[in-house]
């Protein structure tokens, strides 16, 4: 009964934000997707997942899912997840795939199709069939621990992935290792540093999304515990000075997207600093994630158009 009603909240809330502009808001009762089923948490991420939901400590459901929306705005131009984008976009990590851009050549795409497969009985989706291909990539990942561009042998897998994307043990495999390897280590960050804010702890999972966290290899000085140790020697952070910090740390970040360490990703980059400066402007307008974010992208130079439409969380 208390959750029927928290739900009717919610969705009065919500219509009532968004009346003026039209605009319509997802189902609030899918917001639970923040978190993987609790069978697939192991112990350590159990306790995670209990400590955020301890007021000031943590994230609600709710707060969760408007993260995971802006990233996802600023990644695939809407607020829903695109289980099915991929794309090469030509920044020396190979194909961009699902809902928060894993690549084949980062080490992250090869673990999704990788549970996918092994949850299929019988492995019969197309998709399965480049398992060797992308594990040959994957190790030359491994091995070096800078991005693998290379795209050979896997002619079709952009329209595979496309159609495994209809698949809900597919979309469940990227929705688990989101939390796996972005957002649970993200909040780990929060925690480490003492970051106590919802929105900071959305710019930690944004970042981790973007830029990893290697420790050695070509973009090992990109990553977020890098990012974090540089605002760090400009700016230590005492535990009363955490929304200076947090735009110290977007300073750094921004520079690092305009001239990367890395420089097979600045082509790609550096057009997406708008992406640090829509956060920034956020802590004027909702540090606690308790309202709809409207998210402006910018405009093509020579024309009137956005990037993107302009879009607004749940």
């Amino acid at each position: 009964m208390v959750k029927l009603l928290l739900i009717l909240l919610l969705q009065l809330t919500c219509f009532v934000a968004f009346a003026a502009d039209d605009k319509a808001c997802v189902d609030v009762s899918s917001m639970q997707r923040g978190f993987p089923q609790q069978a697939t948490l192991n112990a350590a991420q159990k306790k995670l997942q209990l400590e955020m939901e301890k007021p000031f400590t943590g994230l609600t459901a709710i707060q969760v899912r408007r993260a995971e929306q802006i990233t996802t705005y600023f990644e695939n131009g809407t607020v829903d997840f695109k289980y099915d984008y991929i794309e090469n976009l030509k920044d020396g990590r190979g194909f961009t795939a699902g809902r928060v851009g894993f690549c084949t050549g980062t080490g992250d795409l090869v673990q999704v199709v990788n549970r996918f497969c092994s949850r299929v009985k019988t492995p019969i989706d197309k998709i399965c069939t480049y398992l060797p291909r992308l594990n040959q990539i994957n190790a030359q990942f491994l091995k070096t621990k800078d991005p693998n561009p290379d795209v050979s042998g896997l002619d079709g897998f952009e329209a595979a992935w496309e159609a495994a994307a209809s698949n809900v043990a597919f979309r469940q495999a990227q929705d688990e290792l989101v939390n796996e390897l972005y957002l649970f280590p993200a909040l780990d960050h929060a925690k480490k540093i003492g970051i106590r804010s919802p929105l900071g702890k959305a710019i930690l999972y944004d970042t981790m999304i973007m830029h990893g966290d290697e420790a050695i290899g070509a973009s090992a000085k990109d990553g977020t515990s890098a990012l974090i140790k540089r605002t760090n020697e400009i700016l230590k952070f005492n535990g009363k000075n955490e929304t200076e910090w947090l735009k110290k740390f977007l300073d750094v970040r921004r520079a690092d997207l305009q001239n990367p360490f890395n420089h097979a990703t600045q082509e790609e980059w550096s057009p997406n600093v708008w992406r640090v400066d829509e956060l920034r402007k956020l802590f004027d307008y909702d540090v606690d994630l308790d309202k709809p974010a409207i998210l402006h992208a910018p405009v093509v130079p020579g024309t009137a158009a956005p990037v993107r439409p302009h879009n607004t969380t749940d």
